[in-house]
């Protein structure tokens, strides 16, 4: 599974980041986005990319209930 946060720093994003790692491994794996950003093209962003996402603060319960749909 990949977790990653949507921005990354530098201006790397998790879902461009997932992506790669995808490309590198030759398959898919779950893929959760945690992401504190709430302007619509952001989320619109990453609910293109088919991943998971999850809004920040995520808590524990969310979190735990998200991987374990995995």
């Amino acid at each position: 599974m990949v977790i990653a946060d949507h921005r990354l720093g530098s201006g790397l994003k998790g879902v461009a980041a997932a992506k790669e790692i995808v490309w590198r491994a030759g398959h898919a794996f779950p893929t959760l986005v945690l992401s504190g950003d709430t302007a619509k093209e952001r989320i619109a962003e990453i609910a293109a990319s088919g991943f998971e996402m999850l809004h920040k603060p995520v808590g524990s319960d969310d979190l735990r209930r998200a991987l374990s749909l995995r």
